[in-house]
């Protein structure tokens, strides 16, 4: 079963889905929210940011963009699926605290794709 987590956003109580995923320039951990659709699912958000250039880290360690998505952290600590680790990166004006993640508590790309792809099948098949 796909793991969501409740979260209010702009007034409404929302379903986010969140999804591991990889940054293909250093293979390190990239999490994109979806969110349910009548046409299945779509991309509400990616919370981490890629920082080309820096040490590789361990697979469940990512910078968190705070600056764009302020809710983020909220979200991660609400439903304890990460916790920040005290270092933070800076960039220009931006500050990208560094989270450790429960990977165990969100959903793999490929689990989360065949789901709805088995779901948009039976949809067909029944029609």
């Amino acid at each position: 079963m796909l793991k969501s987590y409740e979260f209010g956003f702009e007034g409404q109580l929302l379903n986010f889905y969140p999804v591991i995923r990889e940054y293909k320039s250093n293979n390190s951990l990239a999490i994109e929210l979806y969110l349910l659709s009548d046409l299945g699912y779509e991309l509400f958000d990616v919370i981490s940011v890629n920082l080309d250039g820096f040490v590789r880290l361990e697979s469940d360690l990512c910078f968190i963009d705070v600056n764009n998505s302020f809710h983020v952290s909220e979200f991660i600590n609400k439903h304890q699926l990460g916790q920040e680790v005290g270092v933070d990166f800076h960039q220009g004006f931006c500050k990208y605290p560094l989270y450790k993640f429960d990977l165990n508590k969100l959903n793999t790309f490929e689990d989360f794709d065949s789901y709805f792809m088995n779901k948009f099948l039976k949809l067909v098949r029944h029609n």
